[in-house]
């Protein structure tokens, strides 16, 4: 029974109308290799435009691969040949599927016919969706966030034949757009810089939030250029994919120059949105645990703190566990704690910690003066993340101890009364500024150390009081000076009464405030109990 392409081959009025429009190369082989016929669609796909296909041999057709060719073909013309060789074969910058079929010949050697495909489109697809199923791997892994993100970029890079990849992410507070990853030939070049938002092609994307494929830079007036002069890059075309979430655009992923030297295509922008979408979302799913890690973390921390304040320790041991324990936390170079002198108005550092903390306890600083004074004097909290760019910041204590100030959070410590001193932490360990989460926390511990200094402050004046009023014959140590005080202004008013009347209003203001502590002294001795006499003991 013949085949339904032995029925067409042999079907002259149907072969060449179907042939010539079929979408397949189709090609007739006899026995020694040589083409007899080929379709179109056979032409193009494996020769020149307008070369003569029949009658030519299999070097003239498949060059390096006419030998893998001619192998299958000798394998189907043996007795138990198999009904079909296929071959995937990388021809003329395609991949072709090449299907080998053994006709059965009405005398002589067999014939064959050749069926070829041009699956290029869709091994670059499946080499797509494989690149895109790695790159979600990576994603989801759980290695450090900054080198998952590297090899993601890499991946795809490789995938789509980018000579260089870059993902940058917006700066919340500036709004600039920070090269996160790199790679490529000028990676550490461009690593950690900067563009505003809307600069470049970059920019723009992360500002409209639209993809943008530029199969020319020098054509697009969007192109910028100063990344390249910085750097010594130089781009010809780019692939810009924006990052969104929930909170927005947080960022972009480009990607420059094929390899080829031919534009990216809309296919490869299509992929690189996918990857994009997928690495926005594991972004923020990392952003939102280390947000909840941070606040676990605070939490825990104002807990440490608030037990220590609420220790029964000496006040000065207290305020330094409670310094200690705070700079940790917030992974503070250095922290310190000042009181207010009621008097002067004068900062005192009373507790610190850091590397030149031997040097601070009982430095004082002048009214105003710093950051440390400007906080104790308005009563609000300061983050100043470069100090030196800051008015308000007085170097003269980093001369004098020879320390460096980056950053610096200050909160004043608050209470009934007014500010009562200032709890501050200088410079982030990993050189980056303090946040406003930084702030907020500082501020609830500077208002439970203040609650807790002033209740110290309230239960030594208590004690002080106790003190005095236990001391025995306390009215009469205060009546003796009365007395003699009385006499001495008496003495007084009778002579200037005499001899100079213009100082009598003085005398007599005096007199008037000795009866007012003479007042005093007779209610306090009705308050206190009387301790000439024995306290009496219960009867049972």
């Amino acid at each position: 029974m013949q085949s339904p392409i032995e029925s067409t081959r042999r079907k002259h009025h149907l072969e060449d109308p179907i042939l010539r429009h079929l979408g397949e190369g189709v090609l007739e082989i006899d026995a020694r290799g040589r083409v007899l016929q080929a379709n179109p669609a056979a032409v193009e796909l494996l020769c020149s435009p307008g070369a003569s296909v029949p009658g030519t041999s299999l070097n003239a057709v498949w060059g390096d691969h006419a030998h893998a060719v001619a192998a299958a073909l000798a394998r189907l013309a043996q007795p138990a040949a198999p009904e079909r060789e296929v071959l995937e074969l990388n021809h003329r910058q395609r991949h072709l599927r090449l299907t080998l079929t053994r006709l059965s010949p009405t005398e002589g050697p067999p014939g064959f016919l050749a069926v070829v495909q041009d699956t290029t489109l869709l091994k670059r697809r499946i080499e797509e969706l494989d690149a895109l199923n790695q790159v979600a791997a990576i994603l989801n892994s759980t290695h450090d966030l900054k080198r998952v993100l590297e090899l993601a970029i890499e991946r795809i890079a490789a995938a789509l034949h980018a000579e260089a990849g870059s993902l940058l992410l917006r700066d919340g507070a500036t709004g600039e757009l920070v090269f996160e990853v790199a790679m490529g030939p000028v990676a550490d070049r461009i690593r950690g810089r900067r563009l505003a938002l809307g600069q470049g092609i970059a920019g723009w994307v992360a500002r409209t939030g639209k993809s943008l494929l530029v199969p020319d830079v020098s054509a697009d007036p969007r192109f910028s250029g100063g990344v390249d002069k910085a750097s010594g890059f130089v781009t010809r075309s780019v692939l810009c994919v924006p990052m969104k979430t929930s909170q927005g655009i947080i960022g972009v992923v480009q990607l420059l120059n094929h390899t080829a030297g031919r534009p990216f295509s809309e296919a490869d922008l299509q992929l690189l949105e996918a990857v994009a979408l997928h690495t926005a979302a594991v972004i923020e799913q990392a952003r939102l645990l280390t947000t909840l890690r941070r606040q676990i973390e605070e939490l825990d921390a104002l807990n440490q703190v608030a037990s220590i304040l609420n220790s029964t320790h000496d006040l000065l041991q207290v305020l330094q566990l409670a310094i200690e324990r705070v700079t940790s936390a917030l992974h503070a170079e250095a922290g310190s704690l000042l009181l207010r002198n009621e008097t002067t108005g004068e900062l005192t550092f009373t507790v610190a910690v850091g590397p030149v903390a031997h040097w601070l306890p009982w430095r004082r600083l002048a009214p105003g003066e710093g950051i440390a004074g400007w906080v104790a004097k308005s009563g609000q909290a300061l983050l100043v993340p470069e100090a030196r760019a800051d008015p308000r910041f007085s170097d003269a204590m980093d001369k004098a101890i020879g320390f460096t100030t980056r950053s610096i959070l200050s909160a004043p410590l608050k209470t009934s009364r007014g500010i009562i001193g200032v709890v501050q932490l200088l410079n982030r360990a990993d050189g980056r500024p303090f946040s406003r989460a930084d702030l907020q926390l500082l501020e609830a511990i500077a208002l439970h150390a203040a609650a807790v200094i002033e209740g110290a402050r309230l239960l030594e004046r208590e004690r002080q009081f106790n003190t005095v009023a236990a001391r025995p014959n306390l009215t009469e140590e205060f009546s003796g000076p009365l007395e003699s005080l009385g006499s001495c202004l008496e003495d007084l008013f009778e002579a200037a009464s005499q001899s100079n009347p213009n100082l009598v209003p003085t005398i007599e203001k005096a007199m008037e405030r000795l009866e007012t502590l003479r007042r005093l002294a007779r209610q306090l001795s009705r308050a206190l109990p009387d301790q000439s006499s024995p306290t009496p003991r219960p009867h049972h």
